[in-house]
């Protein structure tokens, strides 16, 4: 029986092995889609020392997330699953030290690990949405030449013919409404006429004004000569023109709370949508600890001088159920059959019961090889 010092000396050299692991794969996938982000952004971005400075943003902004939990899972895999082959597993059984000893190290590194990426990302998240604002074009530079229907926060608008390189739109009509979708002001121009802010100025446009809460009141009409809409200063705006993965969270969590009771049937779908986004934000990082325990029993099943192979074929089919399950969780909640919070946090908890079930039988000594 080992002392209690020893116990602790083997269990700081699986977590080191663990978080060896972990470094190194998340390293060599990071440097792959570093590349692969550089590839594709460099027309877009003005400048090399640019270019690198919105990789190094975007890389753990938007997909450590996803990179974390990988490569948590792969650790797990091979910390584990070689200290099986090797008999180092069946050396600690022997000795009688309880497995927890050692395995509870590395989840207590896996929940560090969590909180570190959850941290950095939502750190960064600000600096990718201050990018993006940065470098957002003007909504007229986004119309196509033939105009079409449009929607920009509370505003819809359908522009005949768009003419940016003369700087005029044509036949304009435009539609404000209310935060629960009812509509408000109609604007109705043959010309609108782009201004150096981004603003448009109507011409000769007719408005309507409605009373959604006023029941039994007529509209008033109005013509004047000239009107100026600064839709670039909408506040809603930013909401439908940049992906609501680079929002900071209480920004978006503000939003969902200023509209989650809108009458207007797309605005509730597009505020249940960022409310899945927003468990789904909450939860990422926690995938760490999920993926640890999941090829924690996968690991440990491994036979004494065997190969890792099968290790890697139950460790594939049981991560490609856990992505099926959350997929199949996701649909559930755009049918409405699932609130967001269960179709996001269901899974994990179901998958970490199920190893933690596993778990214990696979903490049985292992044959050895003959």
């Amino acid at each position: 029986m080992l002392d209690s010092n020893s116990v602790r000396t083997l269990s700081r050299y699986f977590v080191k092995r663990y978080l060896s692991f972990f470094v190194a794969i998340l390293f060599f996938c990071s440097l792959a889609l570093a590349i692969i982000e550089m590839a594709l952004g460099f027309e877009s971005v003005q400048g090399f020392q640019e270019l690198i400075r919105w990789t190094l943003i975007r890389l753990p902004s938007y997909y450590l997330g996803d990179l974390a939990p990988l490569s948590a899972y792969l650790a797990t895999l091979f910390s584990l699953g070689l200290a099986a082959r090797w008999l180092e597993w069946g050396a600690i059984q022997a000795a009688g030290i309880a497995p927890w000893r050692v395995l509870a190290p590395i989840i207590v590194s896996a929940l560090c690990l969590a909180v570190v990426t959850a941290t950095i990302r939502e750190s960064l998240v600000p600096l990718v949405f201050d990018s993006q604002q940065a470098t957002r074009r003007p909504i007229s530079e986004q119309l196509a030449p033939i105009g079409g229907l449009h929607q920009h926060g509370r505003m819809v608008f359908e522009v005949g013919k768009a003419q940016p390189e003369m700087g005029q739109l044509v036949n304009i009509r435009a539609y404000t409404r209310t935060p629960k979708g009812r509509l408000e002001v109609a604007y109705v121009a043959p010309l609108a006429e782009l201004q150096p802010d981004g603003s448009w100025r109507l011409v000769d446009v007719v408005i309507s004004q409605y009373f959604p809460n006023e029941k039994g009141r007529v509209p008033i009409i109005r013509r004047e000569p000239e009107l100026f809409l600064a839709l670039t200063n909408d506040p809603g705006l930013v909401f439908e023109e940049i992906d609501e993965e680079a929002l900071p969270l209480p920004d978006l969590v503000e939003h969902i709370s200023n509209h989650r009771d809108s009458e207007y049937s797309g605005t509730r779908h597009r505020i249940r949508a960022l409310e899945q986004v927003v468990h789904e934000r909450l939860a990422d990082p926690w995938l760490v600890l999920v993926m640890t325990l999941l090829a924690m029993p996968i690991a440990l099943r491994v036979q004494p001088g065997r190969s890792l192979a099968p290790a890697a074929i139950t460790a594939i089919a049981v991560i490609a159920a856990f992505f099926f399950a959350q997929s199949l969780a996701e649909l559930l909640a755009t049918r409405n059959l699932l609130t967001p919070t269960q179709a996001v946090w269901t899974v994990p908890l179901l998958f970490m019961a199920a190893a933690a079930i596993s778990l214990r039988g696979a903490q049985r000594p292992p044959r050895a090889s003959r």
